[in-house]
């Protein structure tokens, strides 16, 4: 399975190229993301405080925006999937090495 930096940096574009596995992660970490959103925004339509209710979507709405221009591009993401990979092959060989010495 291949890992992301950070969901909230990496958009997730569900395009005809994407794979099975990775429709598959992108379906999974949207739910568990709409688990976590009403389990923020439930207590507060509970209890009637429709006031904080309101600012919170109001501040999470702001933040989408100023966070966009950060978001990765798929082009981006994939460089960054391959700068990743080769970090982790390095730190796996030095430490191969490091043991044979």
């Amino acid at each position: 399975m291949r890992r992301k930096l950070s969901p909230i940096l990496m958009g997730v574009d569900e395009g005809a190229e994407m794979s099975e596995d990775e429709l598959v992660e992108s379906a999974v970490f949207k739910m568990v993301s709409l688990k976590s959103f009403f389990d923020i925004i439930s207590p507060l339509v509970r209890e009637g405080r429709y006031r904080d209710l309101y600012y919170l979507l109001r501040c999470m709405k702001l933040m989408e925006g100023l966070l966009q221009p950060l978001m990765f591009t798929p082009e981006k993401r994939k460089v960054a999937d391959k700068a990743i990979q080769q970090f982790i092959q390095i730190i796996t060989d030095s430490m191969k090495l490091k043991r044979e010495t």
